[in-house]
């Protein structure tokens, strides 16, 4: 704060704060305010963190040792209320009621091989809203339940119930989704609903459409680099099977000759896939 860039170097900090509402200080302010910072206020702070951090552990293992709870993967009821069905097995079952929303999911890990998720209107922390009309709600627990009218054939009616269940301070309005779930039929009417989702674009043939098209001169560069790249990696193949064979070459220039070629196979060979990746035949 008392260097001469420290007024261009605080301009990301300052306008966060413009644009989150927070109060803005000068640099003297925030220079009384560092020193204000006593050892057990750092305390108060350590220890707000370690009761509300989440520590993320590889699959199969635990961190009890350590006083951690591990976080809830599934809700332990459903709520009640009408029930949508998609998929051609019904492997996943929506139910929206007074005082929540559900998500059971057929074939999943649990007592009797489902898998429910449940967020509550009161506890929901967060519910991202989509203008095509998909909802997801995220609970205080972490847990999410995704409501999509075009998967479920949720009508609008029921949808309005659950926007004026939310709170309106946890709505968190969104832009367009470029491709939003479908389906591929209308769905049946009543308070189950059966209907087959149709997935989005893949997303490989939205990349190949963005690609420029391939030229005469990177074709035949495609072509001479993936002819030497392959001579050469011939080459490094046969030395570093047979060259530590050769009693005439000792241990250390068998290896620097191997590492030599393969590194001119990989300089030759990068710049054509490069070429092929960025570019398509159309």
């Amino acid at each position: 704060l008392s260097s001469p860039e420290a007024a261009a170097r605080r301009l990301p900090g300052m306008a966060e704060d413009l644009l989150a509402g927070r109060p803005w200080r000068d640099a003297a302010e925030l220079r009384s305010h560092l020193w204000a910072v006593t050892p057990r206020h750092l305390h108060e702070v350590a220890l707000e963190a370690a009761g509300t951090a989440l520590l993320q552990v590889p699959s199969g293992h635990s961190a009890d040792w350590a006083g951690y709870t591990a976080a809830p993967t599934a809700s332990d009821r459903a709520v009640t209320g009408p029930r949508f069905i998609t998929g051609r097995a019904g492997d996943a079952e929506l139910t929206v009621g007074d005082d929540g929303v559900s998500l059971t999911e057929r074939s999943s890990p649990g007592a009797d091989g489902t898998r429910v998720a449940t967020v509550l209107y009161r506890s929901c922390a967060a519910m991202l809203s989509w203008p095509d009309g998909g909802r997801r709600l995220i609970g205080a627990d972490g847990l999410t339940v995704d409501v999509e009218p075009a998967v479920y054939g949720v009508e609008p009616s029921t949808m309005a119930v659950i926007d004026a269940a939310v709170p309106p301070h946890a709505v968190v309005p969104l832009p367009p989704r470029p491709h939003p779930p479908r389906l591929d039929r209308a769905p049946a009417s009543g308070t189950t609903t059966s209907a087959r989702p149709t997935a989005a674009p893949p997303a490989s043939s939205t990349v190949l459409a963005d690609r420029p098209r391939r030229t005469g001169g990177q074709v035949a560069a495609m072509v001479l680099l993936g002819v030497l790249g392959g001579c050469f990696g011939l080459l490094a193949l046969m030395l570093t099977v047979f060259g530590a064979d050769d009693p005439e070459t000792g241990v250390g220039e068998w290896l620097a000759l191997s590492g030599f070629l393969w590194g001119v196979t990989a300089l030759l060979a990068w710049p054509a896939v490069r070429i092929l990746r960025r570019t398509s035949r159309r």
